[in-house]
């Protein structure tokens, strides 16, 4: 059967356009948030401390150490039950994705989140709430530190050097829900404290693999 050159320009024009179609149909691939570690494999890229304020001289290795290769420290000062260090390791995947996960907090700002603390506490109706003051407070740092991250694709790429000093996390979280760096800061640390419950730390003392220690407050 002969096709004219007219239809044939036609057909192939119409198999442009539906192949048009199908490609908008299936969209460009969702951007991916990119980060550059460091190169010096003894950086420590994550750490979290809790340094309880009745303590007179404090254990100043951090609780949460977590390095460029992927290696995690975990230590537990003599005062808490379960004293030692400990160690597992994350692949490449768990790292990257622990490191996305605090996206959130990498612009945290510590000044800002606590003058909106205190508006929103001079906002609340005397008597509705009442807030027992803690004595047993717990001063909780996050040290963050990237050589890059870009996480939108309009966004140029920037280090992270994050450090942030907090009392008591938890417990602000709690009381100001409404606080959007309060929140990202909460879950921050929930993030990285998923770490003590793995099931494959390492007990550096006895070489033996230990049961995870659920996040519950135990290990204070």
């Amino acid at each position: 059967m002969f096709v004219g050159k007219g239809i044939l320009k036609a057909l192939v024009f119409f198999g442009l356009l539906l192949s048009g179609v199908k490609l908008f149909a299936q969209g460009t691939p969702p951007f991916e948030p990119q980060m550059l570690l460091p190169s010096d494999p003894d950086t420590v890229v994550i750490a979290y401390s809790e340094i309880p304020d009745m303590l007179a001289n404090p254990d100043p290795t951090p609780m949460i150490r977590v390095f460029v290769d992927g290696e995690v420290l975990i230590h537990y000062p003599e005062y808490m039950k379960r004293a030692g260090d400990y160690q597992v390791f994350l692949n490449p995947g768990e790292l990257r994705r622990l490191m996305i996960a605090l996206s959130g907090v990498f612009d945290f700002n510590a000044a800002t989140v606590r003058q909106a603390k205190r508006q929103a506490g001079q906002m609340q109706v005397p008597g509705l709430l009442v807030v027992s003051e803690r004595s047993d407070k717990t001063l909780e740092q996050i040290n963050i530190e990237l050589d890059g991250y870009r996480g939108t694709a309009g966004a140029a790429s920037r280090p992270v050097r994050q450090q942030i000093k907090w009392r008591d996390i938890e417990v602000d979280v709690g009381e100001y829900p409404e606080i959007t760096g309060l929140a990202a800061l909460g879950k921050a640390r929930r993030t990285i404290r998923q770490l003590l419950e793995r099931h494959d730390l390492l007990d550096l003392d006895s070489g033996k693999v230990i049961a995870p220690l659920q996040d519950s407050g135990e290990g204070r």
